[in-house]
């Protein structure tokens, strides 16, 4: 009776610690990158449309699009299928329809791996510099700080949290073409697990670009000045991974100096007009 109550115990509560998973409509959106006008209210949406069986294997088909001020434009060539198991992602090949490694989770840092890149269709070795963890709904999200050892096309840096991806793009990215797929992430959302806040993705998805300021950061990481791109900042906070405040103020800025922070990852909140726009960046150690 014992040993059931345990059981029952962790079946219930196990998955508030932790999520694994991405359900029916799990959705990222970002701020797509472009290189040429127009620039405002551009958006890649990608979103779990259905599962699909392959060789035994549950993948995640996850279809991509390009949502612009008018008008959802879908971006085939960046539809992928996608499994998500024992805290791996791997991802079917689109011409020899076999399953590659793109994330491990399961290694720590010093480790090295082979991730998949299925633009170039190559794997790059992958460098894990550190980890840590994030906290969201009380659910435990593992974060990777990785650097790419040879770069061919893709590369893979920076912070990469479990299930979520980097904050470009939720597979490694390729630069090769105008824009690169990807951009700031602003919003991951899988019904469980949301991040970096807990606001629906299509608030940002449907909000018009002059309803909706678009500040942005530079540089991250960063080692001692973060610069506010075209917003000045009401007030703002900064806090760590386990929600922790470090810094704050309610003077207007459009630049906050980091310079005593320890290295690693944080968040930035800025308010202005009953707007909050949240920021991850990296507090560099070199």
């Amino acid at each position: 009776m014992k040993n059931l109550l345990i059981l029952t115990f962790f079946l219930i509560f196990g998955n508030h610690c932790y999520s694994q998973n991405w359900n029916l409509n799990t959705t990222w959106v970002y701020e797509s990158d472009e290189f040429g006008p127009p620039i405002d209210g551009n958006y890649l949406v990608l979103k779990v449309n259905r599962d699909t069986q392959f060789q035994g294997h549950v993948l995640k088909v996850i279809n991509a699009t390009y949502k612009d001020k008018e008008s959802y434009i879908p971006i085939p060539f960046l539809d992928v299928k996608l499994e998500y198991k024992n805290r791996k992602i791997s991802i079917l090949g689109t011409t020899d329809s076999l399953l590659h490694l793109v994330y491990d989770f399961n290694l720590e840092k010093g480790e090295r791996y082979l991730s998949y890149c299925n633009i170039t269709q190559k794997y790059m070795e992958v460098i894990i510099d550190s980890t840590s963890k994030i906290y969201q709904n009380n659910i435990e999200r593992k974060v990777q700080y990785v650097h790419t050892e040879n770069f061919d096309g893709c590369y893979l840096s920076g912070a990469i949290i479990e299930g979520v991806g980097t904050y470009e793009y939720l597979l490694p990215r390729y630069t090769f073409v105008d824009p690169p797929p990807g951009g700031q992430l602003i919003c991951y959302n899988d019904g469980i697990f949301s991040w970096p806040g807990t606001t629906p993705c299509d608030t940002y998805v449907f909000t018009s670009a002059i309803e909706m300021e678009k500040p942005g950061i530079f540089p991250n990481p960063v080692k001692d000045i973060i610069y506010i791109r075209d917003f000045v900042a009401e007030s703002y906070k900064i806090i760590n991974t386990y929600g922790s405040v470090f810094l704050n103020s309610d003077n207007n800025t459009n630049q906050i100096n980091i310079e005593c922070l320890p290295a690693g990852l944080y968040c930035l909140v800025l308010k202005r007009k009953n707007r909050v726009h949240q920021f991850y960046f990296i507090k560099a150690s070199y």
